[in-house]
């Protein structure tokens, strides 16, 4: 899937253009994420708005049948060519990519890559000439088949800069990602927007919130955890104006006994939290607002791992 087909080339998809696709990139000097939103109909014809590239913030793209990238010139009011992917080696092609350049140049088919997210050898590597501008424009790119740009090298005053991916979403799935460690948070908003349905438990007053943690270790070196006691994770919600409304470890007990858990890949801990206060003198449901979920892991050397995600109760009426 990541590396295409080394034959047709005029039906290779360089740039997969699917609402929600999105793609990180970084270099010393920083990052920037691109990413492709809801379609639109321009001149008949369904086009995605693809937004962060630095020089430019939005542009409307499509393909056409042979794999040519379109992008639609609202002052001609028609499609123009943002990057010809088919062309032959060595053959200047118009180009859009950045109003710096003026033509574009396949040097490769089968161009080698080493960078944050592997080794390849069958990327497209594109060099781009510029007009009418110093020290500036795009200097070249290298695409891999069905996943995007690679790299994206820019002209400065301090010589050319280089972008590279690290971190690809496409169809709804991590398709691609440099070895990370990262931590994240997950609810499930199919129960958090609460018109106050029917709980998970029939015998509870309020409804819950599934909540689940992540982490994420695709390093070379495994990662050991070590805990204090037997907790390991603690979870606060807080209303919109910071208040604490909720801690799941407030009414629980803990064995004092040092423990550890070691992460290669992904681990996952998943949790029901009540949307309300519940005991045997009172059972109601918050009231609609916006409230905020902290999560972390309760190693023995703090907040190593832990995050904050917002969500919003409302009522259907």
């Amino acid at each position: 899937m990541l590396l295409g087909s080394g034959a047709a080339w005029a039906q290779t998809d360089y740039l997969p253009l699917q609402a929600g696709n999105q793609w990180v990139y970084r270099s010393s000097a920083g990052a920037f994420t691109v990413q492709v939103g809801e379609s639109q109909v321009l001149g008949e014809l369904e086009h995605f708005p693809v937004r962060g590239f630095p020089s430019q913030p939005e542009v409307l793209l499509r393909k056409d049948d042979t794999g040519r990238i379109l992008f639609w010139d609202a002052n001609a009011q028609r499609d123009r060519t943002w990057l010809d992917t088919t062309a032959t080696e060595g053959v200047e092609s118009e180009t859009g990519v950045d109003s710096c350049n003026k033509s574009s140049i396949i040097t490769s088919n089968h161009a080698a890559y080493k960078g944050p997210v592997g080794e390849f050898e069958t990327a497209l590597a594109v060099r781009y000439t510029v007009e009418g501008c110093a020290d500036a424009g795009i200097d070249s790119d290298v695409w891999l088949p069905n996943v995007g740009l690679l790299r994206r090298t820019w002209n400065t005053f301090a010589g050319p800069r280089a972008y590279d991916l690290v971190y690809a979403r496409l169809g709804g799935r991590t398709v691609i990602s440099e070895p990370e460690l990262s931590f994240g948070i997950s609810l499930d908003r199919s129960i958090y927007v609460a018109d106050l349905m029917p709980p998970v438990d029939a015998n509870r007053a309020v409804p819950l919130m599934l909540v689940r943690m992540t982490l994420r270790n695709t390093t070379k070196d495994n990662l050991t955890l070590n805990f204090p006691s037997g907790q390991v994770y603690d979870l606060v919600i807080r209303d919109a104006g910071g208040k604490q409304v909720y801690q799941w470890s407030a009414d629980k007990s803990f064995a004092a006994v040092l423990h550890s858990h070691t992460v290669k890949g992904e681990s996952n801990w998943a949790v029901s939290l009540p949307l309300g206060v519940e005991s045997k003198a009172v059972s109601a449901p918050w009231p609609d607002g916006k409230y905020t979920v902290e999560a972390w892991l309760t190693v023995d050397s703090g907040k190593l791992y832990g995050g904050t995600v917002a969500f919003e109760i409302m009522a259907v009426h």
